[in-house]
């Protein structure tokens, strides 16, 4: 196909159409796209390859007494080419257009794709419309006066660019949208700032949200808590009417009040849940240690005021003194630090509370947690953890230590845990 403007339309059983739109548009290259011979009706073919009279003027003729398509314009054989289609089947037809448009498009990159769909039977019509919104082609029609519902009145007919932007763009916007699903907002982000601008400020302001929520959801996906609210402000009146959760959530992740910690990590734990969804399993897992022994930090902070990172030392109970072999030792600084195990171990001798007695009855199994986790690639290991490990740490986290850790936070005042990232922009 030559360069510049390359016009696609459907040849049906009126020709002055066709005229029209080629007249408007006065493209480099026409591509006609015909339907082959079907049972009870013949292909339109003829009406451009056919020799010497083959089109009737008016359709009370008799016979016919005009020239084909190309000829009648004096286009040059070099300059249009003939697609086949079934004129009934969608699935032909948009195959077919398709695989010529993305050709069109590979041999001149700067080109310009127009698809005119007045002529034709509805289901090359249909097919030539659903091709056109896949390959970003401009979309023409041929409207006049009407004195019936079957066709214009000649003379009358002028070729106009269909309204399609609204269609266009929700069409392209719904499909990367859809990475919500998989919580990849980061991903839905990356293809809606692609698009190209809506000219409509009504679009224009529904591709700037979907650009700053999908930038907001990918900001708390990683921690970046302060990042997240500042965007989600931006629309907290008309979101919050729907589901204020989310602004509960958020507020207090960035907040600084004792509750704050504890809901801190329980979104690290539906953080966890979102990367097992992606099959990201030894993410999941990494984060699930550092849940663990986050809770045990946490604990410790709030009953005693304890940082594991400097432990005083007539803090630490005589199980945990030398000479024994479990002894907590000073580290290069001089300083008594607990990293997970030492940590819920002054849980188990310290703690009166729900998680304290988790400890005292139950606190063995962390060796067996640590185990795998230690295997990790993500830890000491160099093999993966599938899905199967991965239930198998989620099912003892949750049976074991969840229960008791949700006690504590309801003991601390909190009501309501926050609930997983939406996976739904429409929800919004």
């Amino acid at each position: 196909m030559m360069r510049g403007k390359v016009l696609f339309c459907t040849v049906g059983g009126s020709h002055e159409p066709l005229l029209t739109a080629y007249q408007t548009i006065c493209p480099d290259h026409t591509c006609f796209i015909c339907s082959r011979d079907a049972p009870g009706s013949k292909s339109s073919e003829p009406m451009i390859t056919g020799k010497g009279s083959v089109i009737k003027a008016n359709r009370e003729d008799q016979k016919p007494t005009l020239p084909n398509i190309p000829t009648q314009l004096g286009i040059e054989q070099e300059h249009y080419s003939v697609v086949l289609v079934d004129p009934d089947d969608i699935d032909d037809i948009v195959l077919n257009v398709d695989q010529c448009m993305k050709q069109a498009a590979q041999e001149d990159q700067g080109g310009a794709l127009y698809a005119d769909y007045t002529g034709g039977t509805k289901s090359m019509t249909a097919g030539l419309v659903l091709a056109a919104l896949e390959n970003n082609a401009e979309l023409h029609l041929v409207r006049g006066a009407r004195n019936n519902l079957e066709r214009v009145c000649d003379g009358t007919q002028w070729g106009f660019p269909a309204s399609v932007e609204r269609v266009r763009f929700s069409r392209e916007l719904r499909r990367h949208l859809a990475a919500w699903s998989d919580h990849a907002y980061a991903q839905a982000f990356a293809g809606i700032r692609r698009m190209d601008r809506p000219r409509s400020m009504e679009l224009q302001q529904e591709h700037i949200r979907a650009m700053n929520l999908s930038q907001a959801f990918d900001a708390w996906d990683r921690f970046d808590h302060q990042r997240a609210r500042e965007l989600l402000a931006l629309y907290r009146r008309g979101i919050a009417s729907k589901d204020p959760h989310y602004f509960m959530a958020i507020d207090l992740l960035c907040s600084d009040k004792p509750l704050s910690e504890p809901f801190r990590i329980y979104d690290l734990w539906l953080n966890a849940l979102r990367r097992s969804d992606q099959g990201r399993f030894d993410d999941a897992v990494a984060r699930l240690y550092r849940i663990v022994e986050w809770i045990a930090q946490w604990v410790l902070r709030k009953d005693f005021d304890i940082d594991t990172k400097d432990i005083p030392e007539e803090f630490i109970p005589d199980e945990l003194r030398e000479p024994r072999d479990r002894a907590l030792r000073r580290n290069r600084e001089g300083k008594y630090q607990a990293p997970l195990y030492y940590a819920w171990e002054l849980v188990r001798l310290k703690s009166q509370g729900a998680l304290g007695q988790w400890a005292r009855n139950n606190g063995k199994s962390l060796l067996t947690f640590t185990k795998v986790r230690n295997n990790s690639i993500l830890a000491h290991g160099n093999q993966p953890i599938g899905e199967q490990g991965w239930k198998t740490m989620r099912d003892w986290f949750e049976q074991e230590i969840m229960s008791a850790f949700e006690q504590e936070l309801s003991a601390s005042g909190m009501k309501q845990v926050p609930k997983q990232l939406p996976r739904d922009y429409a929800s919004l």
